[in-house]
């Protein structure tokens, strides 16, 4: 049997009790305890994965989607032993994720290797900058032309396969872009296998090969001639044209392995520096925060990202939790800094202590707090509810039992009722959050209570522009 966080273990004949009773009521408390009680089988399934290179936390929160599917439709009655059953969804629901990775279609080798250029230069691109790329920035990284890069970024999914259940006006609305080679095979593109400086030492290297080994060469890798062909076209047998061949790849491997060695060092010492640069870019964003050890804004915007496409991909619901300690900045100002630091430890630690494990809480800045609930709707604002009246239980800030004491505020927004992507989320979750510091004392506000209809979109920044907004209000 798996083990609860707090490391208890929940009597078999209890268990059972638990599902029956989960059975008739659906109380998503009763789930979120059998959930927390397996938590180490999902450790254990997705460790067990081999040959992998997916991170085991993403393979860990796709089991916990198994976990939940399994005590939803698991039924006592049937006699199977639940840790059975729950082993098979959450093996499944990894493996589908797995093979969802995974390109099902063949896509020709030279197109592979573009992509991949593509996708490092833009990974690396939006580590230096902090932003996604633009289509020359990209362009100047990999040294190809506009027309090969947009040809290539419309022709991702091309090698995806779609469901076989869509109708034929959803497949004209959302089909594949047709890959379209004359575009990427243009002389735009003729640098792309070789920069500049690298045409130039193979050239270098072709002059030194005889006139004979030079033809071959020029036919066999440039013209995409077969053996007989060459050998028809030079009066040579094949099995001559395979020896010219090779002994010219040998000598041009040698004359390269001899150059390259003379650029080694400079190409570590650039990727030294390169590495020093991206250490420097993630102390300076700051994985966790200092002060009360949650995670910070970046890691908030990345994981919320993440899980929405996974919502988005599984039709699943998502909540995000925007919450604000009220009038943080003036308590500071009345009491003491290291008061209002024990105010955000507390706060911070109730938060993390009633959240399910899957769940992710973060500090934004200054007293907000931000909480990603994947696979939960309206149950969310049940959540919040319980939040904010545990942590004004607390009265954190209070100088006397009479005494005034910080107050809570929360906003709810859930996918796909309240916002139609991740930074609708936010804005949503934004305004309930507003509306909520409106009304007063310790509550909260779900986005549709009050923006029916609302169906927000918008970009990242929009996060942090709601707490520059923040701040700013705090501070009049």
């Amino acid at each position: 049997m798996g083990r609860t966080r707090s490391g208890g273990q929940i009597p078999p004949e209890e268990l059972d009790r638990l599902f029956r009773e989960y059975a008739k009521t659906r109380a998503p408390e009763i789930r979120d305890r059998i959930v927390a009680q397996f938590s180490g089988l999902v450790e254990s399934v997705a460790r067990s994965i081999p040959n992998t290179s997916e991170p085991t936390e993403d393979l860990v929160q796709e089991g916990y989607i198994g976990l939940i599917k399994a005590v939803d439709m698991y039924d006592v009655e049937r006699g199977v032993k639940f840790i059975t059953y729950a082993t098979h969804l959450i093996l499944g629901e990894i493996k589908h994720y797995l093979r969802d990775r995974k390109s099902i279609i063949r896509e020709p080798g030279w197109l592979y290797e573009l992509n991949q250029k593509v996708s490092r230069a833009i990974d690396q691109l939006t580590q230096e900058h902090g932003r996604y790329p633009s289509v020359a920035e990209i362009c100047k990284e990999v040294n190809i032309g506009e027309d090969a890069v947009l040809e290539v970024l419309r022709t991702r999914n091309t090698f995806q396969v779609g469901s076989l259940d869509v109708s034929d006006e959803d497949e004209e609305s959302g089909r594949a872009h047709r890959l379209d080679t004359k575009k990427i095979r243009s002389l735009q593109h003729s640098t792309l296998e070789l920069p500049v400086e690298d045409r130039i030492v193979l050239d270098s290297s072709l002059a030194k090969l005889k006139s004979i080994e030079r033809e071959v060469i020029e036919y066999f890798f440039f013209r995409d001639f077969s053996q007989t062909e060459i050998a028809r076209r030079l009066g040579v047998s094949c099995n001559y044209v395979s020896h010219l061949v090779r002994a010219a790849l040998r000598k041009l491997r040698s004359s390269l392995a001899r150059e390259e060695q003379r650029e080694a060092s400079l190409r570590l010492r650039a990727e030294i520096e390169r590495r020093r640069a991206q250490l420097r870019l993630i102390e300076e964003r700051g994985a966790r925060d200092d002060l009360t050890g949650l995670r910070g804004l970046h890691y908030f915007e990345e994981r919320l990202r993440e899980e929405f496409l996974r919502a988005e991909r599984y039709s699943h619901e998502l909540a995000a939790l925007l919450i604000d300690i009220d009038g943080l900045a003036q308590y500071n100002r009345r009491a003491t800094a290291a008061a209002g630091d024990e105010a955000l430890r507390r706060v911070a630690m109730l938060l993390g202590t009633n959240i399910r494990r899957v769940d992710v809480v973060a500090r934004l800045e200054g007293g907000t707090f931000g909480l990603i609930l994947p696979q939960t709707g309206d149950t969310a604002a049940r959540l919040a509810d319980r939040l904010v009246k545990r942590v004004a239980q607390e009265r954190i800030g209070a100088t006397s039992p009479r005494g005034k004491y910080l107050t809570i505020k929360a906003g709810v927004a859930v996918y796909p009722v309240d916002a139609l992507d991740d930074a609708g989320l936010i804005e949503a979750s934004r305004r309930a959050l507003n509306a909520a510091r409106e009304a007063g004392g310790n509550g909260y506000v779900r986005a549709h209570a009050l923006f029916s209809g609302l169906r927000a979109t918008g970009t990242p920044s929009l996060l942090r522009s709601a707490l520059a907004a923040t701040r700013a209000a705090e501070l009049e």
